[in-house]
This record gives structure tokens, C-alpha cells and sequence, in this order.
């Protein structure tokens, strides 16, 4: 049996489960956090049953595991002391849940699925990829400098991931940025990330799935809106998409980075520059993958599914 974890409101979870379904391949999906009242373990004859609001199903049925998403625990309580103890309770009981089932195939894995931007682009670089000249700091005179070299044209973004956030009654959504006012900063500031301006051709989007790659070219550039960054989505006039074959020693670095990382999945932005290059942003190892499958048939959820159930089956064959 295949379990999954995930949320109710991701849509590629769907999509694969239907080709499980398709294939009348057993499974069991979780929402984890969603689903935190509805379930408890028990211990019956020495194995550990967990009972949803379906049928219970035992640990030792699972052959492979596929994590997807696990949301953030939300506030039960007004009391900011107790929600961190449950939050801790939680988090422990969810470990040892991990902890039974190490020996499965994993598609993801819980302890991978947040990776740190600049140990990312660390690694990235010590595998010959180009990365953009990069800064951290909180000295105004630092960005100066900075800006100064790269003659004014430079970015700015979140060092964790973006961020949605609400202030002075305005909502807000923290993403890729280019400096405009900067004299408008204090001498100094919170510690922040900045890169050089990349002059783009295309941007890419490309998800890696042990070690198959399905990228996508974004034509971002076409269009104002979307010119810094193409997520600053334009639903009235949508970027155009294209299929793209990465260049081999391009893919030959990725996979080199992404065995170095341990992720046998991901979804991976790079830049290709006007002038021919391409540079390494970032990878996002539970990013989205629909965006990319579906405008270019690569079929990303059956490719997905089909692997589960390979791997599934291959540690039946071993037990």
C-alpha cells in the first residue's frame, strides 16, 4: 500500500491518486494537520494501527511513501504557551510516525522538505553552476557598494520563502523585487538578501523526478507585469509557455546537486540570460509541478503514480 501525505486543497495529490485508482493500485492518503482529531494509534499485537475516519490500516502495510504537503499546525487556542506544547506533542508523535516507516521508499521526505536558500546556492555553486552575484546584508553603505558595481540593476527577495502578510490593512505578498528607493533604508536593516539583475531571456521552470527532467520555458519578458518575476501572475494576459531541453552538462550539474541535496524530487527556477547562460536560482523540494505538467503534456502525475507503484512493489518483492 502507498501512503500519502498531503492537504486537502492540493490539486496534483488528486491527479495522482486518480491514476493509483486508474491502476488499482492500493493507497491511503493523509491530511495530516486537517486531520488531527479524527484519528489515534493503537498498538494491536504488536503493530501499530492508525484509525482514520475510514478503516484503520497498519504501518506494516505501507510499502511506499509519498509526501507532499504538510500544512502548518493553525492556532487551537488563544492561550500562545499551550498551543506550543500541543504544537511539541504533535511534532513528536508525528516523528515517531516517521520514524516506523524509514525503511520505505520515500518520494520526499519529511526532513527534506524545506531547504535552506543559501546552502542551496552553497552546494549549487560547488557543482560549476552559475548563480547571480549574491549579498547578504544589513549596512545600507554594503548595498551601496553593491548596487554601484552592478550598475544599479539589482534584486531583492526572501531569504526563507515568499511571504504573505497583512499591515496597516494591506495585504501583501513579499517576492522577487527590484531596488529603486534606497534611500529611503536606514543605515541599517534586518539581514536581507540581494543579487545582481539577471537580463532574462526566458525563465525556467523545471521538476526533477529521480533523475528525469521536465522543464519549461516561462516568456516572461513579454510582458511588464511579469518582467522581474513571472509570478506576479497576469490572468488577463498569460506568460506563454514552451518545452525545453536542458543543456546535458546543465543536467548533468542538477542531478549532481540534487544527489548532494538527497532529493529525488523537486521543482527547480533557473534564468537563461540574454546572452546565453544559464543560472541557478533556487529548488523548492515540495514545489508545484502542475504548472509545468499540464500545459505541456508532460504527465507528470501518472509518471508520479507509476513510480510509486514501482517502488512499492519492489520493496514487497524484498520482504
Amino acid at each position: 500500500m502507498i501512503l500519502i501525505i498531503s492537504s486537502y486543497s492540493d490539486v496534483s495529490t488528486n491527479k495522482v491518486i486518480s491514476w493509483l485508482k486508474y491502476y488499482n493500485y492500493p493507497y491511503y492518503r493523509i491530511n495530516f494537520f486537517e486531520d488531527i482529531s479524527t484519528f489515534n494509534l493503537k498498538i494491536v499485537n504488536n503493530n501499530f494501527h492508525y484509525e482514520f475516519k475510514e478503516p484503520q490500516f497498519c504501518l506494516n502495510n505501507i510499502s511506499a511513501v509519498w509526501y507532499r504537503r504538510f500544512p502548518e499546525l493553525k492556532e487551537k487556542t488563544t492561550n500562545e504557551e499551550l498551543n506550543i506544547l500541543l504544537l511539541r506533542e504533535f511534532k513528536a508523535y508525528f516523528n515517531y510516525f516517521i520514524y516506523k516507516l524509514e525503511d520505505r521508499y520515500w518520494l520526499n521526505h519529511r526532513n527534506l522538505s524545506s531547504m535552506n536558500k543559501l546552502w542551496v546556492l552553497e552546494q549549487a555553486m560547488t557543482k560549476k553552476l552559475k548563480i547571480p552575484d549574491t549579498i547578504i546584508t544589513n549596512e545600507k553603505k554594503e548595498l551601496l557598494k553593491f548596487i554601484d558595481r552592478h550598475h544599479q540593476k539589482v534584486i531583492t527577495k526572501p531569504i526563507f520563502e515568499v511571504a504573505n502578510f497583512h499591515f496597516n490593512n494591506v495585504y501583501s505578498t513579499i517576492r522577487t523585487n527590484l531596488i529603486t528607493d534606497i534611500e529611503m533604508l536606514p543605515e541599517y536593516f534586518s539581514p536581507s538578501l540581494f543579487q545582481e539583475y539577471i537580463e532574462k531571456e526566458i525563465e525556467l521552470r523545471i521538476v526533477y523526478l529521480e533523475g528525469n527532467f521536465y522543464s519549461m520555458g516561462i516568456l516572461s519578458q513579454q510582458n511588464n507585469k511579469t518582467l522581474i518575476d513571472f509570478r506576479n501572475y497576469d490572468m488577463e494576459n498569460p506568460n506563454r509557455y514552451i518545452s525545453i531541453d536542458l543543456p546535458a552538462d546543465i543536467k548533468q550539474k542538477l542531478t549532481e546537486l540534487m544527489c548532494d541535496l538527497k532529493l529525488n524530487f523537486g521543482s527547480i527556477d533557473m534564468i537563461l540570460s540574454k546572452n546565453g547562460l544559464y543560472y541557478f536560482l533556487e529548488v523548492n523540494p515540495i514545489g508545484q509541478f502542475g504548472m509545468v505538467s499540464s500545459p505541456l503534456n508532460y504527465n507528470i502525475e501518472k509518471k508520479i503514480a507509476e513510480l510509486l507503484i514501482k517502488k512499492s512493489d519492489e520493496y514487497k518483492q524484498r520482504k
